[in-house]
């Protein structure tokens, strides 16, 4: 369905997130669901390498994926995916629960999917040092 190499789905709440209030509730993705999830990611980050200096461009090839799905008080589905640079893969922290940095750069992003409306939104990219 995914690539467990790069990807970690953590049911809501999320360890050491809090990313939403107690209106969500945990739900389970579907193929259909990561299908969607890809396809408004690359956009979303597309949209945003066209703004970029080449330095500053994103290369998802080069991330790691952590993800919390959610339904909100609509009976949306709503996923938040936090983007983290692979190191060369040898990290497993990202595993075991959610990674927060400050700065970090383009090494460190994070958004929001809408799948119900297919709409992404909150995409933060980190600052430099």
């Amino acid at each position: 369905m995914y690539d467990t190499s790069k990807v970690i789905v953590f049911d809501y709440p999320a360890p050491g997130a809090f990313l939403f209030d107690s209106a969500y509730r945990s739900t389970v993705l579907t193929k259909t669901d990561f299908l969607n999830i890809e396809k408004l990611l690359t956009l979303c980050i597309t949209k945003y390498n066209r703004r970029q200096k080449s330095w500053k461009r994103i290369d998802l090839r080069g991330y790691v994926r952590q993800i919390v799905p959610v339904i909100n008080s609509k009976g949306e589905k709503i996923v938040w995916i936090n983007c983290l640079c692979l190191y060369g893969g040898e990290n497993k922290e990202w595993r075991n629960g959610i990674i927060t940095a400050d700065d970090g750069g383009k090494c460190y992003f994070n958004l929001k999917i809408n799948l119900t409306n297919k709409l992404y939104f909150d995409l933060m990219v980190n600052g430099q040092a």
